[in-house]
């Protein structure tokens, strides 16, 4: 069983600043305890956090999100988070999720925690004494006076006007962009040029080296595909970025739910009787949001199942627009459905 171990030390020179140093792995089993200890943090004042992740060799979807979470809540209350020495398995994972835009990552501790005190102001340090007072200054006999006549003022000459400054390039680490994502709306600082995806809402969008933002055409489609477990903390992974990418599109939460309960009920028939109820079997799933529509496709390993099967997805069929269920062709099942708005 994985194992995450925690070593809280706060920082004074930073207003609630805790710097957390971490060991192992954030994964199903241990996640909770992740954001246990964070909310433990958080009630007892501490709102400024540096992760050290550089112990941390595995992070699983279940646990970005509640990154992603976190990030969130601490911008509520004011916080800020900063994540520092990322190990490059765990970077990989950060870049092709598009997380690398949404989280502040440092490559040591002293920057992490210069960018902190930039962002929130260092904690006030002690008062200094005051200096002393100047002895008083003593009073000179005035100068004699010349008869030497004084001479005229030589004419005034115009200062050269001061050369205008080279043009900066806008995006850099000191100079990031801070923008609001047009898809859900989550503020975003990118510090480089390229192209990026929302890690909330997935939306793509590209930086040019003068700051401007452009996103693709409506009916260009990003797909987030995820291979994950059939563990009840993945499950509810899967239905959290559903609710995301279903509220960008336009759904309603009434529909939401809905997508959700099929999500739920077809992961948890899949892990029952195409697993036999082991829940550490893998699933490949794919989320593709459409203008007006919702695809979501679900392939396992598992025996074959069939959308007749005792009746155990009619209640899906029916929340669903399309709900098909087919064979793989090297084993297992195929999950195609689709919600329109």
């Amino acid at each position: 069983m994985a194992e995450l171990t925690f070593q809280v030390s706060e920082l004074n020179s930073i207003r609630g600043g805790a710097l957390i140093k971490l060991a192992g792995s954030i994964d199903a089993s241990t996640v909770v305890d992740f954001q246990d200890k964070l909310d433990e943090l958080g009630t007892s004042g501490i709102k400024n956090f540096i992760l050290d992740l550089e112990g941390v060799k595995y992070v699983n979807s279940t646990a970005l999100g509640a990154l992603v979470k976190l990030a969130d809540g601490l911008g509520d209350r004011n916080g800020v988070m900063a994540l520092a020495k990322i190990h490059p398995k765990v970077k990989i994972v950060f870049d092709m999720l598009g997380l690398s835009a949404f989280f502040r990552i440092f490559p040591n501790l002293q920057s992490a925690q210069a960018y902190i005190e930039s962002e929130v102001g260092a904690a006030p340090a002690a008062p200094a004494p005051p200096p002393p007072k100047p002895a008083p200054a003593r009073q000179s006999a005035p100068p004699p006076r010349s008869n030497t006549p004084t001479p005229a003022p030589s004419p005034r000459v115009a200062p050269a006007p001061a050369a205008k400054p080279p043009a900066q390039k806008f995006i850099s680490r000191d100079n990031p962009k801070i923008f609001a994502c047009s898809g859900c709306g989550v503020q975003l600082k990118i510090s480089q040029v390229g192209t990026f995806k929302c890690p909330k809402c997935f939306i793509i969008f590209s930086i040019a080296a003068d700051g401007s933002v452009t996103y693709p055409s409506k009916k260009s489609v990003t797909t987030l595909d995820l291979n994950i477990t059939c563990a009840d903390e993945c499950i509810e992974g899967v239905m959290v970025f559903a609710m995301a990418i279903a509220k960008k599109i336009g759904f309603s939460k009434e529909r939401i739910r809905e997508i959700q309960v099929v999500i739920h009920d077809t992961m948890k028939t899949i892990r029952k009787d195409a697993y036999d109820g082991d829940e550490s079997r893998t699933l490949a799933i794919s989320i593709t949001p459409g203008e007006r529509e919702f695809h979501l496709k679900i392939v396992d390993q598992g025996h074959g199942l069939s959308a007749n099967q005792n009746g155990v997805f009619n209640k899906s069929k029916g929340l669903m627009d399309h709900f098909e269920v087919r064979p793989h062709e090297t084993g297992g099942n195929i999950f195609v459905m689709t919600k329109n708005l």
